[in-house]
């Protein structure tokens, strides 16, 4: 008997527990129901066309935007394209746009205003950079990703070939360009970027970028006794491989290899084109900074 009246009461125990829990999930759905909820801001629908400098509709131009939510678009036969983009979704009054022909040789940036709902986009001469990405040895970079960039766009290039050669087609002219380049095993904090003038137009041929490997480098300066840099001189390194490494000073005498590793036995010193010389410096490890001095000129 003490047994049935023990089974009857964890029934109604078990009982209870079970309408508890449905009252509380109950209770749960009924707060997450009575929350406001945010509606999604809906994208609005924006169209233009894209035509040359004599109102000729340009086919299948690229168009892009900068600073707003919108998709990329390219132009039909009648050189018209339509997009969307999502209201208040930029920090600025009027984002940027950028377009190309499909060939490169036309090109365009400029700002709008979304709330007008349509844009027409003339397309001018584009320029053409082109250039090589290099090690600190002169060693063409494989495979580096190179970009050119304006204040309010950035034009992306593809990857160098097994020359270290790139071309960036469809830029539109423009005062200064910076290029940057980034390749696996090498730094993306020194020496990745230059700066070219884009009024030289249609083709610009860019300085080569040198960039420094990841395996660590040394830096220093060749100077004269009174403190003048000395431009054009050889620093001749040794202890970093089995041959000696010879690099010129740029012209604030400053200079760097890289690849170095983990020497402990590096030697270097200065020698100009009349035969002076400075004194052999030994490395420090973790200083990565020499300076070599050369005795004034008399």
């Amino acid at each position: 008997m003490a047994g049935r009246h023990l089974a009857i009461a964890v029934f109604l125990l078990a009982a209870a527990l079970v309408a508890a829990g449905c009252a509380g999930s109950t209770a749960h759905r009924h707060t997450e129901a009575s929350a406001p909820l945010t509606p999604a801001k809906a994208e609005a629908v924006f169209t233009g066309s894209v035509v040359d400098e004599a109102g000729h509709p340009v086919a299948n131009a690229a168009v892009s935007f900068q600073h707003i939510y919108a998709h990329s678009a390219r132009t039909d036969a009648s050189g018209r394209f339509t997009t969307s983009f999502i209201p208040g979704s930029n920090g600025l009054d009027h984002p940027v746009f950028t377009a190309k022909s499909p060939d490169g040789d036309l090109a365009s940036i400029g700002t709008f205003d979304p709330a007008e709902g349509s844009l027409t986009i003339t397309v001018r001469g584009a320029l053409a950079l082109r250039g090589k990405v290099v090690g600190l040895d002169g060693t063409p970079i494989k495979g580096a990703a190179v970009s050119a960039s304006l204040p309010d766009a950035v034009f992306k290039g593809g990857v160098t070939d097994s020359k270290g050669r790139y071309e960036i087609r469809g830029i539109p002219p423009a005062s200064d360009f910076d290029i940057q380049a980034q390749a696996a095993g090498y730094s993306t904090m020194m020496g990745r970027t230059t700066t070219v003038s884009g009024d030289k137009g249609p083709v610009v041929d860019v300085p080569d970028i040198r960039l420094v490997s990841t395996e660590g480098f040394i830096a220093g300066r060749v100077v004269y006794a009174d403190g003048t840099p000395v431009k054009g001189a050889e620093v001749v390194i040794t202890g970093v491989g089995r041959r000696e490494r010879i690099v010129k000073t740029e012209d604030n005498g400053r200079f760097m290899i890289d690849k170095v590793g983990k020497a402990a036995n590096v030697m270097a010193y200065a020698r100009t084109a009349n035969g002076a010389t400075s004194d052999k410096v030994k490395y420090v490890p973790g200083e990565r900074y020499m300076r070599l001095t050369i005795p004034s000129p008399k």
